[in-house]
């Protein structure tokens, strides 16, 4: 029978990454296509190293990795009580990628890599931001480990940016080039493909956005919610006091309760005080059913939005980052004004009134909404048929 390899990000830290990655693959099995995640581990080698060299020119990327190493040193350095918190998340999402992800063995090397590749029949390339330009020296996320007349297929990948940086244009349109199908989850990246290379990319949802809450709930088998009192549920990845403040000023209107999980992207001294739970140990499929069972909902992540919409949930989503250049505010901005729900892009000055009054037309946004999930099921499945039996 013939099969697919996915890249696709499933074991990072991040509960948007993995069910992403979940829904993925659960989507081809829907549709009919034997596939498996390939499990590469970035080699910790001098060559390695140097292909990422190039990315230190790169101010906000530069940024970026300072932000993971300096929470990687804190994590470290935290109380016990922090780091057992730590401690069982991680656990918690170890076990739901082995209960729920059909995975090929480790594969530890890119000479590894390349010979795997001939096992498949195609390639496909996953959602999240697999081609920010932070990734781009691993070279897994780009495919070009594929044998050379090899389909490769990109389902919803994002740059994570509005524009590629200049050091990267002419490795980026290269990769690209050897695509047989491209697609993006905003417009920013369809943008991009277009200037690069001239072809026009399909805009696609997110693949979470492919499965309906009812079908999320059967596939993560009808997750029981955790918190046994009505509350706010808190998903905010950057560190905004503001955003803190707004919530809490919620909590004062309504006398719900705070629920948050803390210190997911970074450590943030400000929030040891913030909510009244802060829960470590929650698990991918505790994430959706903490969405599914909220009053509200206050985030500055994607999935965090995603999920909400999913649920009709009472949501607003405020900027992670102030400024916009290599930020991620763009793709949050992509799917508000795909399903007309900019209203619910807030900021932390607005009167918590307007989230507490807020009237959402779930109904035409779901209408909305399924239109452009059969649109993006139609491309997956076509671009997997010709790749396979054409």
């Amino acid at each position: 029978m013939k099969k697919i390899g996915l890249a696709i990000c499933f074991r990072h830290l991040n509960y948007g990454t993995v069910l992403q990655a979940f829904a993925t693959q659960q989507i081809l099995f829907r549709l009919g296509f034997n596939n498996e995640c390939v499990d590469y581990r970035k080699p910790k080698s001098f060559s390695f190293f140097f292909s990422y060299l190039h990315t230190l020119f790169i101010p906000f990327v530069l940024q970026m990795k300072f932000q993971a190493l300096k929470k990687k040193f804190l994590e470290k350095r935290s109380n016990v009580d922090l780091q057992n918190g730590f401690s069982a998340r991680h656990q918690v999402f170890a076990k739901f990628i082995a209960k729920n992800f059909t995975v090929t063995e480790s594969v530890l090397s890119y000479k590894q890599l390349k010979e795997n590749a001939s096992e498949y029949s195609a390639l496909l390339v996953g959602s999240d931001q697999i081609w920010h330009p932070l990734n781009l020296g691993s070279h897994f996320y780009t495919l070009e480990w594929g044998t050379k007349d090899q389909p490769r297929i990109a389902y919803a990948p994002s740059f994570g940016v509005s524009k590629i940086p200049a050091i990267q244009k002419k490795w980026t349109a290269r990769y690209l080039n050897k695509f047989s199908s491209l697609s993006c989850r905003e417009r920013a990246g369809v943008n991009i493909i277009k200037s690069l290379i001239g072809k026009e990319a399909q805009l696609v949802l997110d693949p979470t956005l492919l499965h309906t809450a009812e079908e999320w709930n059967e596939m993560l088998h009808q997750p029981k919610c955790i918190i046994k009192q009505p509350y706010i549920f808190c998903y905010f990845l950057g560190n905004n006091p503001e955003q803190r403040d707004f919530v809490n000023q919620l909590k004062e209107k309504t006398g719900l309760k705070i629920v948050f999980l803390p210190h997911l992207d970074e450590i943030i001294l400000s929030d040891m005080n913030f909510g009244d739970y802060q829960l470590f140990d929650v698990g991918p499929a505790d994430f959706f059913s903490l969405i599914k069972n909220a009053e509200y909902v206050c985030t500055d992540s994607f999935h965090g939005t995603v999920f909400s919409i999913l649920n009709k949930k009472k949501f607003a989503t405020f900027n992670r980052y102030r400024q916009t250049k290599g930020s991620t505010n763009s793709r949050i901005d992509s799917l508000l004004a795909l399903l007309k729900l900019e209203t619910q892009r807030m900021t932390a000055d607005e009167p918590v009134e307007s989230l507490i009054h807020s009237n959402i037309d779930y109904e035409s946004v779901h209408n909305r909404l399924a239109i452009y999930r059969k649109q993006s099921i139609d491309y997956l499945n076509t671009a997997l048929n010709e790749a396979l039996y054409a």
